[in-house]
């Protein structure tokens, strides 16, 4: 099914679509009253996906991941998660959300809905980039995001020339992960500036527009991604680097799936449970970036007008790389001392900073991330700098092999194909 064969993506209902989703996550709601909605939201779904087209393929992109992140948030928040297990910081109210009156819990559901990441909430990510601080004046902070969302614009420019330069991504009947090397490992380059600079664009103009306007202050607005310095692991790369607007909803959607459908538990920390616990909690990495995948489908399902399995290539090769490193830093454990963090042991140390031999296991109620398993192998951010320079070879050449699976379906529409650009400036390199 070709673009041509579709509706015109329909802009009302997906307004509509957002209002459901938003009374959909309300809290204390009739669980029949749920059901009706989130049934009405798979269709509205299943439609805007698969029946209709905006004509443009880099929207139909992105609208195709959003429908789908938006659906699993209200899947997470009927099924998953209860609404009392949340916190927000910045909540006046007392009592259980659930109890209070229509309109707070509305409130509780917007704000949660429009907060991905849970700034000021109990379940916001440790790993978060630095924020600005509380004393930072208003319109200094503007005009900083603004000057940044200038710079973003300007690389992604730079990206974007890189992009239909390459003849890995332009060559009709050729995919990219079909294409040499140095092709392959250009487009990881540029592709992944087009992705880092375009999502910081929107969040810079978002965050100097609602800061201008009064609706929320500067600490509230850390930076989208953390630096790329972290990223001398894969795991790293996840954590810390790449930004965390999905993480509530994967972990808690993963850890429900290793625990309520798989049936999937760790055991008590000690030398038989050892392997049980590795293959519980691999197995929860491994749902965390199915699910992951399943949410980017959509997108591509939309490109496409079909059903494209790069994305979910791509996300399913991560736990694969997570898990071999996590037996290397365990088996580097033993031939050499430990890596220490504040002078403990990395295999015992916790988010708290205690040291214990306790093992816990991924909480839906609580989110709790893969470093909060007791087999995980937190390594030292003091790592030595050769040590550092290793991973870093290794994740580049991790994503120049498992990238190019997610970007195949973008190339086969020819998304990268810009006949202002001139395929001869790399002729050199053929």
């Amino acid at each position: 099914m070709h673009n041509t064969q579709r509706e015109p993506f329909s802009g009302i209902l997906f307004f509509l679509f957002q209002i459901m989703c938003i009374l959909g996550i309300t809290p204390g709601g009739p669980p029949t009253l749920k059901w009706i909605v989130f049934a009405a939201l798979v269709w509205i779904s299943h439609f805007l996906i698969t029946k209709t087209t905006t004509q443009d393929l880099t929207a139909d992109l992105s609208l195709g991941t959003s429908i789908l992140i938006q659906l699993c948030t209200v899947f997470d928040m009927i099924f998953v998660t209860h609404p009392d297990t949340l916190q927000n910081f910045q909540d006046s109210g007392g009592g259980k959300v659930t109890e209070r009156p229509f309109k707070q819990r509305v409130v509780w559901a917007y704000n949660l809905y429009t907060n991905p990441r849970g700034i000021g909430w109990a379940h916001e990510s440790r790993h978060l980039p630095s924020r600005p601080s509380p004393s930072t004046p208003r319109w200094k902070f503007v005009g900083v995001r603004i000057l940044h969302a200038f710079l973003y614009f300007i690389l992604d420019r730079v990206a974007h020339a890189l992009n239909a330069s390459n003849p890995g991504m332009t060559t009709p009947g050729v995919l990219l992960s079909q294409s040499a090397l140095h092709w392959r490992a250009l487009a990881v380059v540029s592709f992944g500036a087009t992705a880092f600079t375009r999502m910081n664009l929107s969040h810079c103009l978002l965050s100097a527009g609602v800061v201008a306007l009064g609706l929320s202050t500067p600490e509230r607005w850390p930076h989208l991604f953390g630096s790329p310095l972290q990223a001398w692991s894969v795991q790293q790369f996840w954590r810390k680097v790449w930004h965390q607007m999905l993480r509530r909803i994967v972990i808690a959607c993963a850890s429900f799936a290793t625990s309520k459908i798989i049936r999937s538990h760790t055991r008590t920390y000690g030398r038989r449970a050892y392997l049980p616990n590795f293959v519980h909690t691999s197995l929860w990495v491994f749902m965390v970036f199915v699910i992951g995948g399943i949410i980017h489908v959509g997108g591509e399902y939309m490109l496409l007008g079909r059903f494209g399995s790069g994305a979910l290539k791509f996300f399913i090769l991560q736990p694969v790389a997570i898990t071999l490193e996590k037996m290397v830093t365990f088996s580097w454990s033993f031939f050499n001392p430990p890596l220490d963090i504040n002078g403990s042991n990395p295999r015992t140390k916790q988010p708290n900073g205690q040291n214990s031999m306790k093992n816990l296991s991924p909480n839906t109620s609580k989110n709790s991330e893969l470093s909060r398993s007791g087999l995980e192998m937190e390594v030292a951010s003091e790592l030595p700098m050769w040590l550092r320079y290793v991973g870093y070879i290794w994740v580049f050449l991790w994503f120049v092999f498992s990238y190019p699976f997610s970007i195949d379906p973008l190339v086969s529409r020819g998304i990268f194909t810009d006949p202002r650009v001139d395929l001869r400036t790399f002729a050199w390199a053929s």
